[in-house]
Formats: structure tokens, C-alpha cells, sequence
């Protein structure tokens, strides 16, 4: 079979998410390894996440100043990702891996 995929990369993730303001809202800071987002998600009417997100140049001082607004911190995460993308644009495959959890498959 013809390999249509090639790896865009393998990042490190490193995430912290807050509980929001609201009841159905979460926070998230997370950093990608090649960009950093901030972005907001709020639970709508029929359970779908509405996401607000930009992109942003400092993970540190995001999450000092989501800090200072005395936001509770839900958990945070570190993944590897690795993203391969089909040669066409149109299709991307991702793989994530956490490190220090055992592999459930085999």
C-alpha cells in the first residue's frame, strides 16, 4: 500500500485545565510543543463544547495570571503527540502516548 502520510511531528503537550466561572465551563492552557492556546469551553444546551480559543506566547504567565483571578485548577497533563498529515491536506492522524501510564493493548 502507498504511504500517503507524512509526519508534520512529535510534540510534547503540557496542559492545565481550571474550573470555569460558570458551571459548564472549563478553562485550558495548553502548550503544543510548536504553539501555545488558551482557550475557553462552554457545555451549550444539547451537551456539545463551544470552544473560544487563540493563540497565545507565554504558558507561564498565563497560568500565573488565570492564578491571580483565584481560578481552581482541575489537573494538570503532559502527553507526547505525533501528528502525521495526508500528503493531500486533507486528512491528519494523531497519536498520543502518556508518559508513566502502562499500555492497556497490546
Amino acid at each position: 500500500m502507498e504511504n500517503n502520510f507524512e509526519k508534520f511531528g512529535g510534540f510534547l503537550f503540557k496542559i492545565v485545565t481550571y474550573k470555569g466561572l460558570e458551571k459548564n465551563q472549563r478553562i485550558r492552557v495548553r502548550d503544543e510543543g510548536y504553539r501555545t492556546v488558551f482557550t475557553i469551553k462552554n457545555i451549550d444546551a444539547k451537551n456539545y463544547d463551544v470552544e473560544y480559543e487563540v493563540i497565545i506566547n507565554d504558558f507561564n504567565m498565563m497560568n500565573q495570571m488565570l492564578a491571580q483571578l483565584k481560578l481552581d485548577k482541575n489537573f494538570e497533563l503532559h502527553k507526547y503527540r505525533e501528528i502525521y498529515r495526508s500528503k493531500n491536506g486533507k486528512t491528519e492522524v494523531i497519536f498520543d502516548n502518556f508518559p508513566g501510564l502502562p499500555h492497556t493493548w497490546r
